[in-house]
């Protein structure tokens, strides 16, 4: 027997009889199993055969997009319809918003903050989803809220003419001041699913 330091050569293929044969050192083929084994190493098995996935069943995966699709409508819906409830609140209530003055700037995006976070970390009891959807079905919220919001800014004086058209910044800015504490919100939920 060997000692565990010495050297183990392995047969190489082509020597001896021809390309591919086995040797016929059985003694050495033993050190080589002992050496490998020696390291805890373990040679795969042979006919190994991975398991085959069982098949959807029949209307499966039809099913499963439908669900995905209702769930990404239902996210949209609710982003046109905030929009259209933050947009009738500006056009009637807008001069309450914006007075001048330091304070009612801060009490502004506090407020903003505070609704756009709650509103966050609430997406997914309002939709009714899993909280690990909440970040998706957010984002689905603030897409068409940020674009209209975008567009309204814009043309702020034709969508809102008792309002100073200088204010179109500080509306824009709002609205992202909310929408972002929202996405964050919802992450927060998603992560901590």
């Amino acid at each position: 027997m060997r000692s565990p330091t010495a050297r183990v050569s392995l047969p190489l293929a082509g020597r001896d009889e021809g390309w591919g044969s086995q040797s016929q050192n059985s003694e050495l083929d033993s050190e080589s199993l002992k050496a490998a084994t020696a390291f805890n190493w373990v040679a795969p098995p042979l006919n190994r055969t991975t398991p085959t996935p069982t098949p959807p069943r029949k209307g499966e995966g039809k099913r499963q997009r439908m669900i995905c699709m209702t769930q990404a409508l239902k996210s949209l819906g609710l982003g046109f319809g905030l929009t259209a409830v933050i947009f009738a609140l500006f056009h009637f209530a807008g001069p309450w918003f914006f007075l001048d003055g330091r304070r009612s700037f801060q009490i502004n995006f506090t407020a903003g903050a505070a609704l756009g976070l709650g509103f966050g970390l609430l997406v997914d009891r309002i939709l009714r989803l899993s909280r690990k959807k909440a970040i998706h079905a957010m984002a689905l919220v603030a897409v068409p809220g940020m674009l209209l919001m975008a567009a309204i800014g814009s043309h702020f004086a034709v969508f809102f003419p008792r309002l100073d058209p200088a204010l179109d910044k500080v509306f824009g800015s709002l609205m992202l001041w909310f929408y972002g504490f929202a996405l964050a919100g919802s992450l927060w939920t998603a992560r901590n699913a």
